[in-house]
């Protein structure tokens, strides 16, 4: 069947793409030639367009190392480029590099590109070029004002697609203009665009210089300015845990000078146990997954130990769910619970009994860093306790005196931004501290 814009609802019904982007696909050039045509160092390889816009966040601005609550401009873009079938997809989340006609131009002077630059709420261009000529150039709202050197040579597909094309005053808006274009792109390069293939595809990406390198119609060298290589290395390491640049608490670890990832991993009750004993948060965020499975299971168990309940008969289905890392059935917690009420009715809501119960509100899930776990179920137990998360340190040590044994490997080397960063905080809270 012919391409047709209905083949295209999900670019609204998903957002897939967001709501600005800038899709292109070249013919003739391979994914790492495109980049180093733009001004790209090695690609790094990210899988899927989840996970594309947070790397062009960091691409487009940095903290600002020297200067306190601030970031800096980096003058550069990104872009994400895929081998799909004979031709190249290229991804740019929040860019628009391709949309430039001096790129148009570069990249399709050896083959052909089409290029659509989307955005829902502002003005959207689509380009067709072969041997660095751009043939048609039209913003879809307004397919009747086209330009380029060959400029009604795709009316007749334009017209199959829906689009209108002569000039009227009485054209109404095109609301479908979005999922047409991509049905444009397709018509022209037999690569139909799904978002099972854009989440699934392996992208090669790189920080290129940005619009502004490309002011005189071909690109400076010079613009890439000292962001280049720093930024290839902060990519990489992205690429490699994403997760870690999600963590919510990343800025405070580098606060602390912190760049073990498996220490960073244990999440925001790590970092409060870090601030009281960082040897016992290393050695809890390396323990082996043996120790581990031991360290959550002692800690799940005692809060319900400590209440004089954990062997209880009437317990067991709790607690055999508990070891397993089940979900607890509400029907078995709520007999449960009636056991609990019964066997002690005068102190219903503030026994030891009903604090350990508290702790099964939240139960974290299996897929949770077991470190992370370690540091929730001790914040629990400091809960059932009414104490400090760090007052349970000595427990912890007494009951696994192998903790002491974990071997910490040396932590990586802070980057220079980052240690720049932190030592900056770190003078303007001095400041801060002594009213200067």
């Amino acid at each position: 069947m012919a391409p047709a814009a209905e083949d295209y609802s999900w670019l609204v019904e998903t957002q897939t793409l967001g709501f600005s982007f800038n899709l292109a696909l070249v013919r003739g050039l391979a994914p790492d030639d495109v980049i180093a045509q733009l001004g790209g160092p090695d690609p790094v390889d990210i899988i899927g367009t989840a996970l594309l816009e947070p790397a062009a966040g960091l691409a487009i601005s940095l903290p600002d190392p020297d200067t306190f609550d601030a970031t800096v401009t980096t003058g550069l873009t990104f872009v994400a480029a895929a081998r799909v079938g004979s031709w190249t997809l290229i991804v740019e989340p929040l860019g628009s590099l391709c949309a430039i006609p001096a790129v148009a131009r570069m990249l399709s002077t050896s083959g052909e590109m089409v290029c659509f630059d989307y955005h829902e709420h502002g003005t959207s261009r689509f380009s067709w070029s072969r041997d660095g000529d751009m043939l048609v150039v039209l913003e879809p709202e307004s397919p009747a004002l086209r330009e380029g050197s060959s400029p009604d040579q795709l009316n007749d597909t334009l017209t199959q697609l829906g689009f209108t094309v002569e000039r009227s005053d009485d054209v109404p808006y095109d609301r479908l203009y979005g999922q047409r274009t991509l049905a444009l792109m397709e018509c022209l390069t037999g690569v139909r665009i799904t978002p099972e293939l854009l989440d699934s595809t392996a992208y090669r990406c790189a920080a290129v210089p940005g619009p502004s390198g490309w002011g005189s119609g071909a690109l400076d060298p010079s613009a890439a300015g000292s962001f280049l290589i720093e930024l290839r290395e902060l990519l990489a390491d992205y690429a490699d845990d994403p997760a870690d640049h999600n963590n919510p608490d990343r800025f405070a670890w580098f606060e602390m000078g912190v760049t073990d990832k498996r220490v960073r991993a244990t999440g925001h009750y790590g970092l409060q146990l870090f601030t009281a004993d960082p040897a016992f948060l290393r050695a809890v965020a390396h323990a082996s997954p043996e120790l581990h499975h031991r360290l959550i299971r002692w800690l799940r168990d005692q809060p319900f130990a400590e209440a004089g309940i954990l062997n209880e008969p009437w317990f067991a289905p709790v607690r055999n769910a508990l070891h397993r890392g089940a979900p607890i059935p509400k029907a078995e917690l709520r007999k449960a619970e009636q056991h609990l009420d019964s066997s002690s009715p005068d102190d219903r809501r503030e026994g030891p009994g009903r604090r350990a119960f508290r702790s099964l509100r939240f139960q974290p899930g299996r897929s949770i860093d077991p470190g992370a776990m370690t540091c929730i179920l001790m914040s629990q137990l400091a809960g059932f306790r009414s104490t400090g998360i760090a007052e349970i340190v000595p427990a912890v040590r007494q009951a696994f005196p192998e903790l002491a044994d974990v071997e910490i490997p040396e932590q990586p080397p802070e980057r220079d931004r980052a240690r720049r960063w932190r030592e900056t905080r770190e003078h303007v809270r001095e400041q801060q501290r002594n009213g200067t």
